[in-house]
C-alpha cells in the first residue's frame, strides 16, 4: 500500500493522510511534510494537489505491488494506483 512507499504519511483530518504522491512529476519534490501533496481517503479516493492525479485505489492492483515494495523496487504510478 502507499504506508510502503511513503511510511510517514500525515493525518490531514479524521478520514485522511497526506503522502508524498509517487507520480513522476512530484517525485523531483523532497520526501518531507511541506510536500505530501497526495490526499487519501479512508473509502481509498486519492487526489494530488501538484500533479492533479486522482481516483480510487484498486486492492488488486495493490496486493501486485506489495511484493515490489517490499524488495525495494520502485513501482510506476499505474501500479500504486490501480
Amino acid at each position: 500500500m502507499l504506508d510502503e512507499f511513503d511510511a510517514e504519511p500525515m493525518y490531514s483530518g479524521v478520514s485522511e493522510k497526506r503522502y508524498l504522491c509517487p507520480s513522476e512529476t512530484c517525485k523531483e519534490y523532497p520526501a518531507d511534510n511541506a510536500h505530501r501533496s497526495l490526499t487519501v481517503r479512508d473509502d481509498g479516493v486519492y487526489q494530488c494537489f501538484r500533479c492533479a492525479i486522482k481516483g480510487k485505489l484498486a486492492d488488486r492492483a495493490l496486493n501486485a505491488v506489495l511484493p515490489r515494495l517490499r524488495a525495494s523496487a520502485k513501482p510506476s504510478l499505474k501500479e500504486i494506483m490501480g
